[in-house]
């Protein structure tokens, strides 16, 4: 259970810190998160799911191949969000393989 916790002690400070900058700026918070909402909840979403799949892991004690596949079907869905890293080189197929890697 050593993620659940890891987690819930990395949420928590972002959160606070999201709401608080929100409230300090001129701008509306709502202006940042609509424009990044679907890569927020991709990036969300993804550390759940590498959540259930450590938590699955230490629960049935998952072959590496099975656990490996999960993971790698993880890093896919997040990088079909629209996360990517682009390391200065204009290649789509070059992020999406950075991102998932």
């Amino acid at each position: 259970m050593k993620g659940l916790s890891l987690l819930a002690t990395s949420y928590e400070p972002c959160f606070g810190f999201v709401c608080s900058a929100g409230c300090q700026c001129q701008l509306s918070p709502a202006y940042g998160l609509s424009h990044r909402a679907v890569r927020l909840a991709g990036i969300f979403a993804g550390a759940l799911g590498i959540l259930l799949v450590g938590w699955l892991d230490d629960k049935y004690e998952l072959r590496p191949r099975t656990k490996f596949a999960g993971q790698l079907f993880i890093a896919a869905m997040v990088a079909a969000s629209g996360v990517r890293i682009t390391l200065f080189v204009h290649n789509a197929i070059f992020h999406y393989a950075i991102t998932i890697l």
